[in-house]
């Protein structure tokens, strides 16, 4: 639809102005169709493409367009504001200064609380019970990536502390990249879980 509309000259104005949202939820087949207008666009037609994950737009994508970053949220701006909203601290911390973030997972704090009782005492808890607290990674009824961003800010905040969290970050990159190129969930879980639990369990020995 937004093809055809593109070819149309504006009337009011000299400039024609198309806003996609979310655009990162584009299937790569939307992203592909999108691409050859974006390869050739009218002189009148601007395009921005508003994401909060660039990493699951396709690299051609990428490539012909200019990214502008926005910055996030200072905490102690965006601290009051949630609090009015009736948001916990946790959605402070989940949300990465981003307000549309903090809307997106503002029902979704129970499922925040399982990931920080998986990790909780990890140090203490063996492979077998560190997997069974960790069973939300493995419900295909929520946005595993959403628990993987959170699990990341979870573990930097850890990391800040203790330096045996520091490489458990990117296997929790690792994983996501895996489900992005339609990894199988449960095989690719079982190893960011087990490799996890082995990392920190191997600094936690030596020091």
């Amino acid at each position: 639809m937004m093809q055809t509309k593109i070819i149309e000259k504006p009337i009011i104005s000299k400039k024609k102005v198309y806003i996609i949202d979310d655009s990162q939820t584009m299937t790569d087949e939307a992203q592909n169709c999108l691409l050859k207008t974006l390869e050739e666009p009218p002189e009148y037609v601007m395009i921005i493409l508003i994401c909060n994950n660039e990493s699951k737009l396709l690299a051609t994508i990428k490539s012909r367009c200019t990214k502008i970053v926005f910055h996030k949220i200072e905490e102690n701006i965006l601290k009051p504001y949630l609090q009015e909203q009736g948001m916990s601290d946790k959605i402070l911390k989940a949300c990465d200064g981003s307000i549309g973030r903090a809307y997106l997972i503002k029902d979704q704090e129970d499922l925040l609380n399982k990931v920080d009782s998986a990790f909780e005492n990890i140090k203490q808890k063996d492979q077998i019970d560190f997997i069974k607290d960790a069973g939300i990674f493995y419900n295909k009824n929520v946005n595993i990536f959403d628990l993987l961003d959170y699990t990341n800010i979870l573990l930097l905040g850890k990391a800040k502390k203790d330096t045996c969290y520091i490489n458990s970050i990117s296997k929790v990159e690792e994983a996501k990249n895996r489900l992005k190129q339609n990894g199988n969930l449960d095989m690719t879980i079982d190893n960011m879980l087990l490799s996890i639990w082995e990392e920190i369990h191997e600094k936690y020995s030596r020091s």
